[in-house]
């Protein structure tokens, strides 16, 4: 799969499947840092879509990829999650990777 697509979208599909990607470091799946993520629901503009590219970590970090498109602004998109997160306790903002 990483020929064809990317090393990222391949380990996205392992870990989905619960697949051991380095079985020499002791896979445990719930162990992964995506158990700490909520369950939250973005209030997206009519009209926008969704596609997850990957979604890949170990068990101090997450990483998610999703290619979104909408007639909204882009500022406005980005601001929603940002809300969302804000709203949930125990979450804090921290910094993130610049957006492609």
């Amino acid at each position: 799969m990483a020929k064809f697509r990317s090393e990222e979208f391949a380990r996205s599909r392992a870990l989905h499947i619960e697949y051991d990607w380095q079985p020499q470091q002791g896979f445990i799946r719930t162990l992964l840092a995506d158990r700490y993520l909520p369950d939250w629901s973005v209030d997206w503009p009519k009209g926008t879509e969704i596609n997850a590219v990957y979604s890949i970590g170990d068990e101090q970090e997450w990483t998610q990829r999703l290619d979104i498109s909408s007639a909204a602004s882009i500022t406005g998109l980005f601001d929603l999650p940002d809300e969302e997160m804000n709203s949930l306790s125990g979450w804090v903002a921290s910094e993130s990777t610049p957006h492609q």
